[in-house]
Formats: C-alpha cells, structure tokens, sequence
C-alpha cells in the first residue's frame, strides 16, 4: 500500500501490471502492452492512480479497474486492444480525465455501476462502440460527464433532472451522444447523433419528454427509453444502421408514444422488451433491418397499429413471450415471416386487418402460443399461412 510503480514496461505476459487488494497506490508511465489478456489491472482496491500509461495492443483490455472506488485514471494512451479500452466497473467516486482512446474492438470507455464519477477530457475514436454507460439503480447515474469529453470529435452531452427545456440543432449544432437521466417535459430535436457510441440519444427515468426529428446512425442503439421512462413521444426519426441493441428501445417503460418514424438497416427496427407495457407503436416505416420490424419481449398490453414493415430478415413482426397486446392494421410483405408470435407467453393478442405478402416463410404464424384472436387479415403469396 501507499507505493508508487513508474515507468514499468510488461509485454508478453497474461497482465502486464496487476494490483489487487492494495490501496492508495500510484502506477505512473511505461508501456503495457501485447499481454495475454490486460495490460494494467486493478481489483478491490480504494484510492489507486493509473497515469500517464500506455497500455495498448492487449488481447483483451487495456485499462481494467473493478471493485476500486475513488479511482483515478488520467492521460493514460489505450488503443488498438482486442477488447475494452478502459472498463472502469462497479467503482463509484472515480475520476477518469484526459484519457485518449482509440481502436479498441469491443468499447472504447465502458463505465459501469460506478456511480458519483466525473470524466473530463477524454477522447474516444474507431472503438465499437465509443463510450458505454450502464447501470442498475439511479446512483449509477449520478455522474459528471462534461462536454469536454469527445466521441468522434463530437461532444458527449450528459443532462441531469433538466426540467422544461429544449436541446436543439440550433443551440447544439456538435452533439456526439445525448444522455437526459431522471428529465421531465424536456424535448430533444433536430440532432444528429451518428458517432458510434451505446445510444444516440438515451433517457433514463424521464418523462412526459419528445424525442423529434432526430436522425441517430451507427450507435449501439439509436434511441432508447429506459427504466421507468414513461409518457414520452418519439416522432419523426430517422434511425439507421445501429446494432446490434436496434433502432428505437423500449426497457421497462410505459405510455409512450413511438410514431412516424423511418427506421431501416438495424438489428431490429422498434423493440420492446422487460415490461415495456401499454405503449402505442403507430404509423412508422420499420424495413430492411437485420432482424425484425417490430420486436415484443416480455412485454403486454401494447397497441401496434398501422405500420409499414418489409423485407426484414425474419419477421415484419415477432411477439415472443408477450401477451394482451393489440396488432392492428399493419402491413408486413416481404419478410422471412409477416407475423410471427412465439412462446407460451404469447398469449390473449388480437390480430387484426393485416397485410401480409409475399413473406419467405409463413404470412402469420403462431408457435407454442394459445388464446390469441385472429380477424380480417389478408395472407397471400406466402410460403403458407398458419
């Protein structure tokens, strides 16, 4: 404890420098690098620096900090390892600044369930994705991240309890990645969000806010609503190309409102999933994703009305474990299957006045799946209709 490691050079090794059960260390300088796994690890420790680093070109991760609250990582170089650049994980009260981050294969920046951290100064490029935010419960999301950090030279934008506002083109011509976490009646448009981070744009317990006119390509995700996001609308957007997470997603999130938007290219187009109930999915053009149109998971009571899905890669629509929701008015050509409900959960649905055509497998079909009600549907020119 209390020592400090300057300027050690370790290739070749499964970690070039690791620190576990040690606290109040400093490791500063040297280079880390074309280790097995990580070029500099630190686990359960409390208080350690890592500066002025490079640990790059590592099978897995570059920088690795777990179980480390109060860390500090600054002006450390990470690129070009297989894996992770930076993964700061399950670590609160951290200070990351000045990091430069490159052509990592997995994540550029992944913090994870390290709530009451502040990031300033870092740059990400060429990771897939850039920058990576998650967590569990609301102090995971108590962070300072300023504008000074860049994805793709853009700035990452990270609004906290925002209340009443409007972030636009006009005030944020240069937005990378737009986080709004616990905002209430705010509304997001005209940005355009294509620089290769989780999300695009990315709410987190907020509500009664719009999503518009938004155009958000080659993230992770295009435009989610997470836990607890309710009453919101997301209109008019243009989402493209994300993956493999899809277009626009709902988790844990209900009453919203998704309509009119053009979503092509992704894995899945519109997906619902972990209680994303009694949500209105109406008059959007979801064609030509990977995956599905529209995709249910575990999640009831929706109303999926009027929407255009062709030419997806499996279904215009897929309900998996999803039941009490409303399908009317949808027109699903063109797809490996139109409709497709699947699982035991799938249950007490309504399919109604349908189109669906010319899909490669089945117009409607329904596996392990009871109680549903199917009305007025044209099928044709399907391999077969079930």
């Amino acid at each position: 404890q209390n020592s400090q490691v300057e300027n050690i050079n370790s290739s070749n090794s499964s970690i070039g420098i690791s620190l576990a059960y040690s606290n109040n260390n400093t490791i500063t300088g040297g280079t880390t690098g074309q280790n097995q796994n990580v070029g500099i690890s630190v686990g359960n420790s409390i208080g350690v620096t890592v500066s002025g680093s490079n640990a790059s070109s590592n099978a897995n991760t570059g920088i690795y900090m777990d179980a480390s609250p109060g860390g500090t990582l600054s002006g450390n170089t990470v690129g070009s390892n297989n894996c992770v650049g930076i993964s700061y994980e399950d670590s609160p009260n951290g200070n990351l600044s000045g990091n430069t981050i490159n052509s990592n294969g997995c994540m550029g920046l992944w913090l994870s369930q390290s709530g009451n951290s502040s990031l300033s100064g870092n740059t990400m490029s060429g990771n897939t994705p850039n920058f990576v935010l998650d967590g569990i419960n609301d102090s995971n999301y108590e962070n300072n991240i300023d504008t000074t950090n860049l994805v793709e030279g853009s700035p990452i934008y990270y609004v906290k309890d925002a209340q009443n506002q409007t972030f636009d083109a006009s005030t944020l011509p240069n937005v990378g990645t737009f986080y709004c976490m616990n905002c209430i009646n705010v509304t997001i448009s005209g940005l355009n969000l294509n620089s290769n981070s989780d999300a695009g744009v990315y709410l987190w317990r907020t509500t009664t806010s719009s999503v518009q006119n938004v155009t958000a390509s080659g993230n992770q995700k295009g435009i989610i609503l997470d836990y607890e996001s309710s009453a919101n609308s997301v209109t008019g957007n243009t989402v493209s190309n994300n993956g493999p997470d899809g277009g626009i997603i709902l988790s844990y999130s209900t009453a919203n409102i998704i309509t009119g938007n053009n979503l092509s290219g992704n894995s899945d187009g519109i997906r619902l999933s972990s209680s994303a109930d009694n949500n209105v999915i109406s008059g959007n053009d979801s064609s030509d994703n990977d995956d599905n149109g529209i995709f249910l998971r575990d999640s009831n009571g929706n109303a999926i009305q009027n929407n255009n899905m062709a030419n997806n890669g499996e279904a215009g629509i897929e309900v998996r474990d999803s039941g009490a929701n409303t399908l009317s008015g949808n027109m699903a050509n063109g797809n490996w299957y139109g409709i497709f409900l699947d699982g035991s959960g799938s249950s007490g649905n309504t399919i109604t006045g349908h189109t669906t055509n010319s899909n490669l497998a089945y117009g409607i079909y329904l596996y392990s799946s009871s109680g549903n009600s199917l009305e007025q549907n044209t099928v044709s020119l399907n391999v077969q209709f079930r």
